[in-house]
């Protein structure tokens, strides 16, 4: 497994860990339950990363297209839900770091591409 594919793991790990510690710790849902809210964002995450795990080239495709939506929730939680703006913020860092290794990944590979004989 290359660096760029491990540190995607990663982030889509630590984004998994972020909406359980988020939605049942940090600030709950007022009009949802928790356990709605959870099975709405978890499953797309899991699968994605599975799909990561398992064929790192198309997985980081439709984990990057996954990922703006949960960028999109994130600044729209920033901007208006104060208490949840630490990981709120968190989110959108994270799903950034992801689009900056993925960008990193693509640049390395048409660079080896290019030296190849």
């Amino acid at each position: 497994m290359s660096r760029h594919n491990a540190a995607l793991l990663a982030i889509l790990f630590a984004l998994i860990g972020l909406q359980l510690f988020w939605y049942t710790w940090w600030s709950p849902p007022e009009i949802f339950s928790t356990r709605s809210v959870l099975i709405l964002l978890l499953p797309p995450l899991l699968l994605v990363t599975l799909w990561q795990a398992l064929a790192p080239g198309m997985g980081a495709v439709y984990a990057g297209l996954l990922l703006l939506g949960y960028f999109c929730k994130g600044v729209m939680e920033a901007w208006s839900a104060p208490p949840s703006l630490l990981p709120a913020l968190l989110e959108v860092a994270l799903t950034s770091a992801f689009y900056v290794v993925l960008y990193d990944r693509v640049k390395v590979s048409k660079k080896q591409k290019a030296q190849a004989p």
